[in-house]
């Protein structure tokens, strides 16, 4: 099925705990435990994992799910890292994840958390923020080295972050590796309940199933048989979604699906928003980070688009709502292998900013073409390289004013997380 997934298991309703600490921790927890919820998540990150690990001590069937993220060079520290909050909680944690994606080809991240599984830390390994593609070189790397698998990839799914046709490709390919769909960021930090209501029209609040915005997106992501990741401190806004959740996974009414079809057809200007590992705000790309690259230039016309929307977005003085641009060199050669898709880039990119397509083929030798032939992809290569230097100085302007904020709240607050903290077009999670 396009929308199953292969674990047997039904989809999963995860309580977040991002941003609650102390008291307001403790009560969340208990309220979402009391309405049935079993899965939490943490993260390092987030610094209240060991708070968590001691609330749940004494309730054996919470599931606690941690996520991860230093880097290679000290991964090592992994099963140091974890250790503590498993005596805390007196088991095994559920389930540990890569927080973000790693830097690929030395596997060393994903080696440290197979180690911490070894050591019988946790009962499951997976990853977080991986795109399709991140998570087929990841599995693949794992079958040719003899490692155990990624089980779940914990990623951003609502209705504006990716068009139907995408989500489609992202199911089968995670159905086609085995690995579980986990959804966070399914209500967008309430940023689109109004699009929600404007959608749905009175069917959200008059029709058979009334319903608020949020219990529509948590519908809308059960409906897809995937695990959804939520959060609230209110304890009538987590019956609410769990009321919405049981009632997706069990119900075929027609107005449920009347419902979910409209939002499968929602588009969105958050399209395109991809996770890379931290070093990609060094704008220059490493030869090891390439890989990568090629997958996205293989879709030239979705590249050519996402660059086309940061760009107009750039000269209406708004902030890109991707980092695509920085993976599309700005110069290739004729005998670089890459050279074909930045032309197809180029061309289509064109074909968007002047409302026809030039008259050439992009896919033709350029060693064969007329001059006229080769005038127009000069021209359409040129105007590429511009565009990709006008938002790449925007992403390095925008790095930089990060970094200088977290700067600054680290030496008011001693708060190493906000270090970490990178620009809206990186998002965290």
């Amino acid at each position: 099925r396009m929308n199953g997934m292969m674990d047997a298991e039904a989809p999963r309703l995860v309580f977040g705990t991002y941003r609650l600490k102390g008291p307001k921790l403790e009560l969340a927890v208990r309220q979402a435990y009391g309405a049935g919820v079993r899965h939490f998540d943490t993260a390092a990150l987030y610094g209240n994992a060991r708070e968590l690990c001691a609330i749940a001590r004494e309730r054996d069937a919470m599931k606690i799910t941690t996520k991860v993220h230093k880097g290679p060079a000290d991964a090592q520290s992994y099963v140091a890292d974890i250790t503590p909050l498993v005596e805390t909680l007196g088991r095994p944690l559920h389930c540990v994840l890569l927080h973000h994606p790693s830097e690929g080809v030395d596997m060393l991240e994903w080696r440290a958390l197979v180690a911490v599984k070894a050591a019988g830390l946790c009962e499951q390994i997976g990853v977080s923020n991986h795109s399709a593609f991140q998570l087929s070189a990841l599995v693949q790397s794992c079958k040719e080295n003899d490692l155990e698998l990624p089980v779940v990839n914990q990623i951003e799914l609502h209705p504006f972050v990716v068009s139907r046709e995408k989500l489609e490709q992202t199911m089968k390919v995670h159905n086609g590796l085995g690995v579980r769909l986990q959804a966070h960021s399914v209500m967008c930090g309430g940023s689109q309940f109004d699009r929600i209501n404007s959608i749905l029209g009175s069917s959200a609040t008059d029709g058979p199933v009334q319903w608020t915005a949020p219990q529509w997106m948590v519908a809308w992501a059960r409906s897809k048989n995937v695990d959804v990741l939520f959060s609230s401190e209110k304890h009538h806004h987590v019956c609410q979604v769990q009321e919405a959740f049981s009632t997706a996974g069990a119900s075929d009414l027609e107005t449920l699906q009347n419902a979910f079809l409209k939002l499968d057809e929602a588009n969105s200007e958050l399209q395109f928003r991809i996770y890379r590992p931290r070093t990609i705000l060094k704008v220059n790309l490493r030869v090891r980070e390439r890989a990568e690259m090629l997958a996205l230039l293989s879709d030239p016309e979705a590249v050519a688009e996402a660059i086309h929307k940061d760009f107009t977005g750039l000269q209406e003085r708004k902030e890109p709502v991707s980092n695509v641009a920085l993976c599309v060199p700005s110069s290739a050669g004729l005998k670089d292998p890459k050279y074909d898709l930045v032309q197809q880039v180029a061309f289509r990119l064109a074909a968007l900013r002047d409302g026809n397509t030039p008259c050439f083929d992009p896919t033709a030798d350029p060693r064969t073409e007329s001059a006229t032939d080769r005038s127009v992809r000069q021209s359409c290569m040129s105007r590429l390289a511009n565009v990709l230097k006008a938002l790449r100085r925007a992403y390095e302007s925008q790095a930089t004013q990060t970094r200088t904020v977290a700067k600054s709240t680290h030496d008011m607050a001693g708060s190493m997380c906000t270090l970490r903290r990178r620009p809206q077009f990186l998002r965290q999670d």
